[in-house]
């Protein structure tokens, strides 16, 4: 038999629950309830790990969360999105383009050259369990920093300032498939 009472509700609070959530349109989330719900059951993410070598330093490319941030304000993480439920309604059929045209588009505010799927990595973090689906990006030749991009070396990261170390085993399997090529 299935569950009737969700773990800590009182009898009535899960029909509450779903009659609040059956008036989602299927858009963006709040940060607040998408933080909630996020804890509920693990969630899938797309990633892209960008290196390159500069005066054979492996640097890694890290973005700032933004200010308003409601866990990571200001936190230098990967270039990455959550999967959305419009993902799997895509004229294209293939959900992955979601995530990766949201990172391309309105984080790195570039399209890259290449983007390849290398692994997945697993992240437990404040505001629940991840699934990553890990790629590795190549920005176009001659790309041109941007203003909010930060190159950091590889072997550097946990003296980095405002480093988000839960992005720490996302860069350990992009750099062995980056290292491999």
């Amino acid at each position: 038999m299935g569950t009737l009472i969700t773990d800590g509700f009182d009898s009535g609070d899960d029909e509450k629950v779903v009659q609040i959530l059956s008036k989602w349109k299927g858009g963006p989330l709040s940060d607040q309830l998408f933080t909630s719900v996020s804890k509920l059951t693990p969630q899938i993410s797309a990633i892209i790990t960008v290196f390159r070598k500069r005066n054979n330093i492996i640097e890694t490319l890290l973005l700032p969360r933004p200010s308003d941030d409601p866990l990571y304000p200001n936190m230098l993480n990967l270039p990455g999105k959550m999967f959305r439920a419009v993902d799997f309604e895509r004229s294209d059929s293939n959900p992955i383009n979601g995530p990766l045209e949201r990172i391309q588009d309105r984080e790195l505010k570039v399209k890259l050259k290449s983007v390849k799927f290398v692994d997945l990595v697993f992240q437990s973090i404040t505001r629940g369990h991840i699934l990553v689906l890990l790629h590795l990006g190549e920005l176009l030749e001659g790309q041109e920093d941007r203003d909010d991009w930060v190159w950091v070396d590889v072997n550097k990261l946990k003296e980095t300032p405002k480093f988000l170390e839960t992005e720490t085993s996302a860069i350990e399997a992009g750099l062995k498939h980056y290292l491999a090529l």
